[in-house]
């Protein structure tokens, strides 16, 4: 069944007019249900039941007798009068002269079965959709077989109806024919049973046969008046050469009229998936198709561009309940059937969104809370590690922590090693000043020992932080920069003393000290300590490598003839030569010995050899500072080594003294003991 531009369905099974509503044809099978509910059933009863003799207005009245063909052919009509004489018979071509049985008129049945074969190519197949669907099935399930002939097209009369409708103009009558089965050959079929199987009058049909006629008339085009649209015999006669003009003509082009269906108004740049809910044709039940076609005819109207069904389509309520979505736009919360495809890509994608924020979001949670349980047991493992009293200073442990921006777990880990020993805290001012203290009243040992049991600073650190400047012992030969750097490091803090209390002379004094034969490294200058300085020349003292260190323990251990003696290259300082400075004033912080040379000494060297290697550097130091100190050398004292002694008995004498010698504002007394 096919429903109609007026929303009304003609049932297969009773034949009544059903209105189906905005569902279309859905709503027609859930509520008619045709052939199932008692109200199709009545309907098909009540009409299947033999009528009464005078239960029709057909039944007063006698049947006509059927009229029998006249067997006498109609006479030639007689042509008007003419002056112009016949042409001869021989310039008449016989097959353009049409036979006296093709003037016979013919049935309105033939007349439209002959329009049918010659409809126009622009006349589309017919399909299950289309209004004259109907009559492609079998006729004889229409109408019972008890009805009589001449009660049967009353029975037949609200289904033309349905098709071709009340009065329908030519133009929307064209629009619904199709070609085909289900289309005008099998209406052609439907008439033909009823008039030949049932008896039914010709006359009976003629009203709807002349409407599909005029419809397939004005559907054919029509050639102009005076333009011959066949194969034509030209007369031979000349008298007819002479008044007769043939004009050649080409015909016009057919113009397509093919339905474009209902044009669905769409906004400036919106696509028909922005605007239409395709969805709504699988639930919904459109009563339209997917081309917006219903009941379409296929053809255009004159002056459109679709059928007379497809345009009244945009007044049914469901499609302007859609054009004014696609208008004013849909709302999100919308059920989805109503959404066109690019919302439904829209919801779809902003879902997706809101789905991962929240699946990410809870992740994040899920890895927060098991952060924060396992920094919650972090702070218990803590809290248990201070309560055993591993640690004796755990505040200071945990300062250091806090001001290094630890986290919990780093304090744990810093408390554990402390409490293994493996980590101590900075000592603070007071500590390290009251270490130094002990390192200078008490010794070396004292101050381990302090370090070890009141925690206080190690020796190392305590030296490291002193603030004099250490001494630089020569790793060889002593130079002059080295004893330089030592007098600076000696008279820098005293500078203002000296000039203050003009204080004019200096004594330098010179001794020896054992010290251990061992190599030792000084990171300071990088150099190796420990080597004689007068056989230092011998060996490389720069530590660059493993390989120097092998070096120099080898030249340690290679004995060499000397003089016919066995010895080393390079031997192991067993003492330690040391110079100072002493400054005559009785300040007592100014009087006091001041060291500027660190030499080692393996007892070897001759005394013109020490002269060079030691007394030289130290005088020629002294005076190159001069400028520093302002201090003048009057003295050299020793402990009486016989190499220094030799030197001073010879190098140091310059010129003998008198009776009476001013050093200082001192008298020196003269050998008789007169001032």
């Amino acid at each position: 069944p096919v429903v109609d531009d007026e929303g009304f369905v003609v049932c297969p099974e009773c034949g009544e007019r059903v209105n189906c509503g905005p569902a279309g044809i859905n709503n027609f099978i859930k509520r008619h249900k045709p052939g199932v509910s008692q109200v199709c059933k009545t309907a098909k009863a009540k009409r299947d039941k033999k009528p009464r003799q005078d239960g029709s207005l057909s039944g007063w009245f006698t049947q006509r007798a059927s009229l029998v063909p006249s067997t006498v052919a109609a006479p030639a009509p007689i042509p008007p009068g003419n002056t112009r004489p016949p042409l001869p018979p021989t310039s008449i071509n016989r097959a353009a002269v049409p036979s006296a049985s093709s003037n016979m008129p013919q049935s309105l049945l033939d007349q439209l079965r002959e329009a049918i074969r010659n409809l126009p190519a622009t006349v589309p197949e017919a399909s299950d959709s289309d209004v004259l669907a109907t009559f492609g099935s079998d006729p004889s399930q229409f109408v019972d077989a008890t009805v009589p002939a001449v009660e049967i097209y009353e029975h037949l009369n609200p289904l033309f109806h349905a098709a071709l409708g009340w009065n329908m103009s030519v133009e929307d009558t064209a629009q619904v024919l199709r070609r085909g089965q289900l289309g005008l050959d099998g209406l052609l079929r439907f008439i033909t049973y009823f008039v030949t199987q049932r008896s039914v009058r010709e006359q009976d049909f003629a009203a709807k046969i002349q409407q599909i006629l005029d419809a397939i008339n004005f559907l054919t085009p029509i050639a102009p008046p005076g333009i011959v649209s066949g194969p034509t015999t030209i007369p031979t006669a000349t008298a007819v050469d002479d008044e007769i003009e043939f004009i050649s003509h080409t015909p016009a082009p057919i113009v397509s009229r093919q339905c474009d269906g209902f044009i669905f108004p769409l906004k400036q740049n919106q696509t028909i998936s922005d605007a239409y809910p395709i969805q709504m044709h699988d639930n919904g039940g459109l009563p339209w198709d997917f081309g917006t076609r219903h009941s379409c005819t296929g053809t255009r109207r004159p002056g459109h561009k679709n059928c007379g069904p497809c345009a009244n389509l945009g007044n049914h309520n469901m499609l302007k309940g859609i054009i004014n979505r696609s208008t004013d736009g849909v709302h999100e919360n919308t059920n989805l059937v109503y959404q066109p495809m690019a919302a439904l890509i829209g919801i779809t994608r902003n879902k997706s969104v809101v789905i991962q924020s929240l699946r990410l979001g809870l992740l994040n949670n899920s890895r927060k809370l098991l952060t924060l349980s396992k920094s919650l047991s972090d702070h218990k493992r803590l809290v248990v590690a201070i309560g055993s009293g591993d640690v004796k200073r755990v505040d200071r442990v945990i300062a250091v922590c806090i001001k290094q921006k630890r986290g919990i777990r780093g304090m744990f880990d810093t408390y554990l090693r402390a409490a293994k020993g493996l980590w101590k805290t900075a000592n603070t001012e007071e500590e390290d000043m009251f270490g130094l203290a002990m390192l200078k009243l008490a010794g070396v040992r004292v101050t381990e020992i302090a370090h070890r049991a009141l925690g206080l600073p190690g020796v190392t650190t305590l030296r490291n932080r002193m603030i004099t400047p250490p001494l630089t012992a020569s790793p060889g030969a002593p130079k002059v920069e080295e004893i330089q750097k030592n007098i600076e490091v000696c008279f820098g803090g005293i500078v203002d003393a000296l000039a203050t209390k003009k204080v004019v002379h200096q004594i330098i004094m010179f001794d020896e000290i054992a010290t251990e034969k061992r190599i030792r490294w000084d990171p300071r200058t990088n150099h190796f300590l420990g080597v004689c300085r007068q056989h230092a020349h011998r060996v490389g003292l720069e530590f660059n490598g493993e390989r120097d260190l092998d070096a120099l323990f080898d030249a340690l251990a290679k004995k060499t003839g000397i003089d016919g003696k066995q010895d080393s290259l390079v031997h192991n300082a067993g003492e330690v030569t040391v110079a100072a400075v002493g400054i005559m004033s009785e300040d007592t912080r100014l009087y006091s010995a001041r060291p500027i040379l660190i030499s080692g000494d393996c007892k070897r060297e001759s005394a013109p050899e020490h002269a060079r290697n030691v007394l030289t550097p130290v005088l020629d130091a002294l005076a190159n500072k001069k400028d520093l100190t302002r201090l003048r050398t009057i003295c050299m004292a020793s402990d009486g080594e016989t190499r220094r002694g030799e030197l001073n008995a010879t190098g140091m004498v310059a010129r003998p003294y008198g009776i009476i010698s001013y050093v200082s504002g001192w008298s020196i007394l003269s050998p008789t003991g007169h001032v």
